[in-house]
């Protein structure tokens, strides 16, 4: 039977294909590859020459004592027994057992050298800003387009808070792997395969026992697979042409199978899978700590407070300033027009994208990868005392920087502006990101810059308060032996009236009321932080205090009692091994009143200063503050380079 014959314009379409086919397939032109790598070293430098004074700053007080400073585990270095305690650990209310062997691996190299740590922090966020610009220029084939995403990510303030925090290092590390996983996606896609898929599945595994936050990967992949990689097989989405109005950025660079949509969902159920036990491991860890009750943090606050992060996330894309590590929830405070404004705003901007999805699919594919990642950190299921967080966005950001830079390049080329005024402008705004990078990290050179200027920007901060008047204390004592100042009690006082239950304020106030010899206030405080805590370190903390306030009262038993009690929760505790150790000592000498009658005669008969500072420490802990004073003046007045006496004066009576 004879063959039917083939029409020209047949012949020309499947001609056109071919050629299509193969021109996707055909690898890059050299001088291609070596720009390429030529941005790729550009945008190393740019980010290494913006974030260089990083590398001299030191560990904030905030969870860099938790995560490296004062984590006996992480300290340690990679060994069998930090692995294992990795894997198991729970501590601080998440599983990541990839972010503390990164920290170890950094103590085994660096030791507590701050900068050794900020400078790995820097380097994986350098890696994450090159293998960005790599994939969206390798999907897209845009290779000046790709560049602008990567700088943005780069260079943008609200990233400085995961890079310049060392305990944020879970979030760059989780990123990198979650970059690795989408370009190992890639691969897959080509030529989808057991082995292929099994790779995709390790790296998003590595991302999740990063940080939690890579759990929407599969449905990121779902994005991916309606633009720029089109995989999906139905109307509207041809594989090798373009519908009718779309624009000429949105050509394909690749030429990938496609499927239905039914096949590649069932593609991705592993995924899932992985994703679905990541939140119930981080559920199990943040279950009794650091996840709120809906008794503490309404649901009704919740949801107004997402909506308004939303629109807040969105302005600092365009206006980062007043950047905080600290943000106040408003979910209580908002009006209900308010609520409505914000709502309007986002449900304007869906319906804009959506009418452009087929003209623009990177509009609406960058809008949903913002609204979705965002998600798990936008606050419904609320975790920690925050309303947001600039550390949240360093994924979710990847997203709008897509659609803005694609939007904004087409937009310049419908509107024929000329490409050097469009480069012009796009380095303009990238120097002015830089400078405010610039200023965002001099916040960070000290626990104290850092809170105080969070207190600036959200004055009702308990935690801010908290962390502003540690790093006072640590200054004071530092420089003068104060263990008190009145201004440290004062942000003590300000944490516990904005938030009653921040068991840190109570503890810190305790601390407080102890140096001046107010004991039964300490006890006090001690006590009502052991009522509101649901953090195991911070309860050993108040049990340890507790302990030692008994101790000096010589209520042993009452002593033994809370030593005992932390040693349960922590079997291995020094602090409360030592103190037991005190109390066996102390229980068989004088008792405190027999001590400052012997000191105070001794004192008196050799008039020596020191004694009479030792006398006035003994007469401060009986909570005989008035004797103490006088002792102290008299320690100073026969010895005024007495340094130990100045300072107790001062924590006694500022006015001396």
């Amino acid at each position: 039977m004879p063959k039917k014959p083939i029409s020209r314009k047949a012949s020309l379409a499947s001609r056109t294909v071919r050629r299509k086919t193969s021109d996707s397939a055909r690898p890059p032109e050299q001088g291609d590859q070596w720009r390429k790598w030529a941005f790729c070293l550009l945008l190393t430098v740019v980010v290494f020459a913006v974030y260089f004074p990083a590398l001299r700053h030191p560990f904030v007080i905030y969870d860099d004592v938790d995560y490296v400073s004062q984590n006996q585990q992480v300290q340690q270095g990679l060994t069998l027994g930090t692995l294992r305690w990795a894997l198991t650990s729970m501590e601080f209310s998440n599983w990541h057992p990839l972010t503390w062997m990164s920290h170890a691996l950094d103590c085994e190299l660096f030791g507590l050298d701050a900068g050794g740590h900020h400078f790995t922090s820097l380097l994986l966020h350098a890696i994450n800003a090159v293998i960005l610009f790599l994939l969206l220029s390798r999907m897209t084939g845009k290779m000046g387009r790709s560049l602008m995403v990567a700088l943005l990510f780069g260079l943008h303030p609200v990233n400085v808070e995961s890079v310049a925090w060392v305990a944020e290092r879970k979030t760059v590390l989780s990123m990198l792997f979650l970059l690795l996983a989408l370009w190992a996606y890639l691969w897959y896609a080509r030529k989808p395969g057991i082995g292929r898929h099994l790779c995709v599945d390790a790296l998003f595994a590595l991302a999740l026992a990063a940080k939690p936050m890579a759990v929407t990967f599969p449905f990121m992949l779902l994005l991916l697979d309606y633009w720029p990689l089109r995989r999906i097989k139905m109307q509207g989405f041809e594989l090798h042409g373009m519908k009718d109005g779309q624009s000429a950025s949105d050509t394909l660079s690749l030429s990938l199978p496609q499927f239905p949509p039914l096949r590649l969902l069932t593609e991705k159920l592993p995924l899932f899978a992985l994703s679905a036990a990541s939140c119930a491991v981080t559920v199990i860890a943040q279950h009794r700590v650091a996840m709120k009750t809906v008794e503490a943090f309404p649901l009704r606050d919740r949801v107004v407070n997402a909506i308004f992060s939303y629109v807040m996330y969105l302005w600092k894309v365009v206006w980062p300033v007043h950047l905080s590590v600290f943000y106040a929830p408003q979910g209580s405070r908002l009006a209900t027009w308010q609520t409505i404004l914000c709502l309007a705003f986002l449900a304007g901007i869906t319906i804009l994208v959506w009418r452009g999805r087929w003209s623009r699919p990177y509009l609406l594919m960058g809008w949903l990868w913002f609204l979705g990642t965002m998600v798990p950190m936008i606050g419904i299921v609320q975790v920690g005392d925050q309303g947001m967080a600039d550390r949240y966005v360093y994924l979710p950001y990847v997203g709008i920087f897509i659609a803005v830079v694609w939007g904004l390049t087409d937009l310049a080329q419908m509107r024929r502006i000329e490409p050097w005024r469009s480069a012009a402008a796009a380095g303009a705004f990238l120097l002015i990101l830089s400078f405010l990078t610039r200023m965002q990290l001099r916040y960070w050179e000290s626990s104290y810059a850092l809170f105080t200027h969070s207190l600036q920007v959200t004055p009702e901060n308990y935690v801010g308060e908290d962390i502003v008047g540690t790093a006072l204390l640590e200054e004071a004592f530092r420089t003068t032996g104060q263990k008190c100042t009145t201004e440290a009690l004062l942000h003590f006082q300000n944490a516990v009236r904005i938030y009653p239950r921040d068991t840190l304020g109570h503890i810190d106030l305790g601390f407080c009321r102890e140096t001046q010899g107010n004991l039964q206030e300490a006890i006090k405080e001690y006590q009502t932080a052991l009522q509101v805590t649901g953090s195991k370190v911070l309860r050993k903390r108040a049990l340890i205090n507790l302990a030692g306030v008994y101790r000096v009262l010589r209520e042993f038993a009452l002593a033994r009692d809370y030593y005992n009690e932390c040693l349960q929760i922590d079997p291995g505790d020094q602090d409360a091994r030592k103190g037991l150790a005190r109390v066996d000592k102390e229980e068989k000498m004088p008792s405190l009143e027999d001590a400052i009658a012997a000191l105070s005669r001794a004192a008196a008969q050799r008039q020596d200063a020191k004694l009479y500072f030792q006398l006035g420490n003994l007469q401060r802990v009986a909570g005989r503050v008035p004797d103490a004073l006088i002792s102290y003046q008299k320690a100073f007045s026969l010895d005024p380079n007495l340094t130990e006496a100045r300072a107790a004066l001062k924590e006694l009576d500022p006015s001396k």
